[in-house]
């Protein structure tokens, strides 16, 4: 009996738990649709707390709007642009092997900007699936594709930041967006640590000044 009561739990919850994630990916896409924003694909990650959602959605461009929603107590969503930058150094390094092995594994949630430094220039993907819901566009990993004078591909090396400091604020928050509603600032660019000089798009998520590991 304990095993059959453990199993009707469990499920319910697995029910549950893609019913509110069905709720949260539809008020976002009616709230895309109405502010001019035509997703093709909209996803609603769990958080570290029940009933609060990050949303990412991306529509035929590869441009992104990420925010953050509580089925408890719904708000209109505080959406953040990632817009992708017209550049064929971006295009080249999305279409490298490893660029788009990041971009299967990231499931084409991919948030892009351009660096350009004295030697090189940086095209930064960030995994937009998973961040803070404080600051919906801090991400924790991604991957990097440098570029030489020349425009040919040094290589591609992936990054993680966790802000680990920022936890224990990130989650008090979060409780409290849970039950109040979600009000962040909208903002048009990204949010997270400033990048080096020469940045291109200021929409970007993390930076890449992290130690970074072959992919």
């Amino acid at each position: 009996i304990a095993g059959w009561a453990a199993l009707a739990l469990t499920t319910g919850y697995l029910a549950w738990g893609y019913g509110q994630s069905q709720l949260a990916a539809r008020l976002a896409t009616e709230q895309l649709r109405a502010e001019g924003f035509d997703p093709v694909r909209v996803r609603a990650q769990p958080s570290m707390l029940l009933w609060m959602w990050r949303i990412v959605a991306r529509d035929e461009r590869g441009d992104l709007r990420v925010g953050a929603l509580s089925t408890w107590h719904p708000t209109p969503i505080a959406f953040q642009s990632v817009d992708r930058p017209d550049h064929p150094l971006v295009d080249r390094a999305l279409a490298s092997e490893r660029g788009q092995i990041f971009s299967w594994f990231a499931d084409g949630m991919v948030g892009v900007h351009i660096e350009r430094l004295d030697t090189s220039t940086r095209v930064v993907m960030a995994d937009q699936r998973y961040g803070l819901v404080t600051n919906p566009t801090q991400t924790f990993w991604g991957a990097v594709a440098e570029f030489d004078q020349g425009g040919h591909l040094v290589g591609v090396d992936r990054f993680s930041s966790r802000p680990t400091r920022e936890m224990g604020a990130a989650l008090a928050a979060t409780w409290k967006m849970m039950w109040s509603g979600v009000r962040l600032e909208r903002r048009a660019g990204a949010g997270g640590p400033s990048s080096a000089e020469g940045t291109e798009s200021n929409n970007h998520a993390i930076s890449p000044q992290q130690a970074r590991a072959s992919l």
